[in-house]
């Protein structure tokens, strides 16, 4: 008996000991993982203590890695005004149709940023099948850089911008022209050829250099002085070292749609506005809205949380990104001011109309008959709020809204948009609306703002990838 006591309590201390061993190997191999991204981050935010010799890198070539445009664009926001940061290199041209609204953002963002006496310098890999836009985007840089063997394939590739090109083509030409000082003429001559490569955009003056992207970056490492040791950080980094404790200061808060506006996302959108409303340092709100689908239920909670910080004396700016159409529309059409690209698509109330592009159909609908009914109670209701929003006729908003796509540029000229531009033009809307001076400093704060531990979580989960 004895010796069945001994083995029942052997096996019972075994298997605690092989417990405890299994515990202590896990929290050594969780430690191995978590040490490197926490070394990571704290690389990233101590490589900016210094007060200058920064360059931001972009690297929008992965789209499964690449940052978020409306990170792209505060990053580079941010820049303009850090003595950390000297200039930035934009690394684009990958796997995947980059709309051309996100295109033009970047390029009018790198432009802010040169003007700034930081220079920026390109490198395209390639604008075959991943469509012209990427190529906009670099077409700002002070300079361009090119592998040798890209492709520039004039023409849309997303659906979206092909559904726009008869409204965007001469817009096109003339921001390529001016970006790179040549003539329209000129430019459409060699965009009307059909695809071309690199020699021939040496050549024709799109770009500057042939070589790789490591050349491209040692060029922009050596181009500044002497004695100004410069060190790459990436924007996704720079955001996080930019995270240190709010100044006591006004500031706007910067709040993000992306993707189809679920009830989810109305309802995590009209959350971080309410926080907004009621931080005492914010000032305005700046919204932007990159949304080509949605639900008209869940868009009215976003529209009606607007009208609420409205209500509270906090003015807010909406900032499309290549597209707010439809619900997406409907619920950033109450802002006191909406800015968009000019390449943006917008409007397109009645998602079920027949001059919608095939990615806006709903995915599922309910039987024939209801949805008609649905659709028809839903714009309505959408069509009223917007007339009323945009102090526009009902008549005049029905002829331009019914399932109608217009470009960033069009919407402006008939009174569905405000102006032409991107987040800088939108926090000098917020500015005015709010009273505050050109002159008087202001920040950005994100909603919702972000942690370390989800800086952490970030390089982890990249580590388990094997990124």
């Amino acid at each position: 008996m004895r010796e069945f006591w001994f083995g029942v309590f052997g096996s019972i201390l075994g298997m605690l000991v092989g417990s405890a061993m299994i515990v202590v190997l896990a929290l050594f191999a969780f430690g191995a993982l978590v040490t490197p991204a926490l070394q990571a981050t704290g690389a990233a935010e101590s490589s900016l203590d210094a007060l200058g010799g920064n360059l931001i890198e972009i690297d929008m070539r992965d789209s499964e890695t690449a940052p978020r445009t409306i990170d792209i664009l505060e990053a580079l926001y941010r820049a303009q005004s850090d003595p950390a940061i000297t200039g930035a290199i934009l690394l684009v041209g990958g796997d995947k149709p980059l709309p051309l609204a996100h295109g033009e953002s970047v390029s009018r963002a790198l432009d802010r940023l040169s003007r700034a006496g930081k220079p920026v310098t390109a490198f395209l890999q390639d604008a075959g099948t991943s469509g012209l836009s990427n190529y906009i985007a670099a077409s700002r840089a002070d300079e361009i850089w090119a592998s040798p063997l890209a492709i520039i394939q004039p023409g849309a590739a997303g659906e979206l911008d092909r559904f726009l090109a008869p409204q965007t083509g001469d817009r096109i030409l003339g921001m390529i022209a001016n970006a790179r000082g040549l003539s329209q003429d000129r430019v459409a001559a060699q965009l009307q050829s059909g695809a071309f490569d690199s020699a021939a955009a040496l050549d024709g003056g799109l770009i500057d250099q042939l070589g790789s992207s490591l050349a491209a970056r040692a060029a922009r490492l050596q181009s500044g002085p002497e004695d100004e040791a410069l060190a790459v950080v990436s924007a996704q980094a720079y955001l996080r070292s930019r995270n240190a404790p709010r100044p006591p200061r006004a500031a706007f808060a910067l709040i993000s749609i992306d993707g189809p506006l679920t009830a989810a996302a109305a309802s995590r959108t009209a959350t971080e506005i309410d926080g907004a409303l009621r931080d005492d340092q914010v000032r305005a709100i700046v919204l932007h809205v990159d949304s080509q689908s949605g639900s008209a239920p869940a868009a009215f909670e976003v529209a009606d949380a607007i009208m609420r910080a409205q209500a509270a004396g906090k003015p807010v700016v909406a900032l499309a990104g290549a597209a707010a159409t439809g619900a997406a529309y409907y619920a950033l059409s109450p802002a006191d001011q909406i800015i968009t690209p000019s390449l943006a698509a917008l409007v397109g109330l009645g998602a079920s109309e027949s001059r919608l592009p095939a990615s806006l159909s709903p995915t599922s609908q309910p039987p024939a008959d209801s949805a008609a009914v649905i659709d028809r109670a839903h714009y309505a209701v959408m069509l009223e709020q917007v007339a009323d929003a945009r102090d526009l006729p009902l008549a005049r908003v029905a002829a331009l809204g019914r399932g109608q796509i217009w470009s960033g540029a069009d919407a402006v000229s008939y009174g569905l948009a405000d102006l032409e531009g991107g987040l800088d033009e939108a926090v000098t809307a917020a500015r005015s609306l709010s009273g505050l001076a050109m002159d008087e400093p202001v920040g950005l704060i994100r909603k919702p703002e972000r942690s370390s531990t989800a800086d952490v979580i970030d390089q982890l989960i990249q580590r388990l990838a094997g990124r």
